[in-house]
């Protein structure tokens, strides 16, 4: 048996580096890849935050618009602030598509809050439920179906109690 070539060797070992090298890279660009989803989930986190914090701000420096939100206060458009309280309304309902349409890069135990204030929203402001069923046709079926499930379990509560 004849000894092998030192080229023969040499080609060996770049083969073996090569696979290691490429081995150590593919670990590498799977950790980069995870940080970049952590990073994104914090930015749709950090988003969402700020600007629930907008539109509580508004409630902060309104508070006599609180009830129509909280409280399940109806506006009238006789109400002198009815403009406003509508417009209010759109916002929140913008926001809470938002919250829907980001479901998938938040984190499920954060989502489940995040549902949770959705409905209860929708549950207590009429001026909400009745922007909704106005503009239906704005909002995508990720806002809606959510609504959908909130209306449908109230119902399924009403019957069984």
């Amino acid at each position: 048996m004849s000894q092998p070539l030192w080229t023969d060797v040499l080609q060996a070992t770049g083969a073996i580096g090569a696979l290691i090298i490429s081995t150590v890279g593919f670990a590498v660009l799977i950790y980069q890849v995870r940080q970049l989803e952590r990073s994104i989930r914090g930015n749709v986190n950090e988003s969402l935050y700020n600007q629930n914090l907008e539109f509580l701000r508004v409630l902060t420096n309104n508070p006599d618009l609180r009830p129509y939100f909280y409280e399940n206060r109806d506006v009238t458009v006789e109400d002198p602030k009815y403009y406003q309280v509508m417009s209010l309304a759109e916002i929140l309902a913008s926001f809470l598509e938002l919250i829907a349409l980001q479901k998938s890069d938040i984190p499920k135990h954060v989502w489940v809050h995040w549902l949770s204030y959705i409905q209860d929203m929708y549950r207590s402001s009429p001026v909400l439920r009745q922007h909704f069923r106005d503009n239906k046709s704005w909002y995508s079926r990720d806002i809606l179906t959510l609504l959908d499930n909130s209306v449908a379990s109230d119902l399924h509560a009403l019957a069984t109690n």
